[in-house]
């Protein structure tokens, strides 16, 4: 059984040391040029996990999921991704950084992943504070934000395929 660690503070009065276990089974979509490390106080208290991303985001073109059930994003919501943007904006996994907002707070990916263009897929009252309409382009702070629905809603949908292709479009201005 699996327990989130930050729910272990509420179950656990004394101080908890996490222990890692050799892997197992690598995580195909784990990115090796972002490893992450845990550090500890002098209390032996966490603090919070670095966010964890795939893609090397030399672009800094951020990209946000919410998925529970994978670190990242599950492999059809994958696969579409990366035909998104390989074959329509020319880009590679190296330009690129994929977050999951199921295993991150939206304020914390904001704050640690580098970026100048920000991609939401999902709900937006999951994935950030704020609300703003689908497929339209968005600069606050510096950052060109664009909202559209879950991966697997889209590839499933014509219309919304066409509709988040020329929102990227306009985005990346091709």
């Amino acid at each position: 059984m699996n327990i989130p660690l930050e729910h272990l503070k509420h179950i656990y009065t004394e101080d908890l040391f996490l222990v890692k276990e050799p892997e197992a089974v690598k995580d195909s979509y784990v990115d090796d040029a972002n490893p992450v490390e845990e550090t500890h106080t002098e209390t032996g208290v966490s603090e919070p996990e670095t966010v964890r991303y795939w893609g090397a985001n030399e672009k800094g073109i951020l990209f946000i999921a919410y998925d529970t059930d994978s670190e990242f994003l599950n492999k059809d919501d994958h696969e579409f991704l990366m035909k998104i943007i390989e074959s329509g904006l020319r880009l590679g996994r190296q330009d690129i950084a994929v977050a999951n907002c199921a295993k991150f707070p939206y304020r914390q990916i904001r704050d640690e992943v580098t970026h100048e263009y920000l991609v939401f897929f999902g709900d937006q009252k999951t994935l950030a504070p704020r609300s703003y309409g689908q497929y339209q382009i968005i600069k606050e702070d510096n950052v060109k934000m664009l909202y559209a629905e879950s991966l697997k809603d889209i590839a499933g949908d014509r219309q919304k395929k066409r509709k988040l292709w020329n929102a990227l479009k306009s985005m990346f201005n091709i």
